[in-house]
């Protein structure tokens, strides 16, 4: 289901407003969510639950001062 014109202002608004924006991938960024936006909205859920799933997918809440790599190089540290 296409999202409206509203929706997708709201959208690049939020990016932005989370610190998202920037850089030549921005649009990408926009596309990437209005296309899973459009697959959830399709299937039957509401816009707001919809967005805070895919928002939750790309920008998962911080959980702690340790990040951990799923490759083979060394596990990557980082201080808050």
């Amino acid at each position: 289901m296409p999202l409206s014109k509203s929706e997708i202002d709201y959208i690049r608004y939020d990016l932005r407003k989370k610190g998202l924006a920037g850089g030549d991938l921005f649009e990408e960024l926009v596309d990437h969510v209005c296309c899973e936006m459009e697959e959830r909205v399709g299937e039957g859920s509401a816009f707001k639950k919809a967005y805070e799933e895919v928002i939750q997918n790309i920008d998962p809440p911080r959980t702690g001062p340790i990040c951990k790599t799923r490759s083979t190089y060394p596990k990557i540290i980082t201080q808050p």
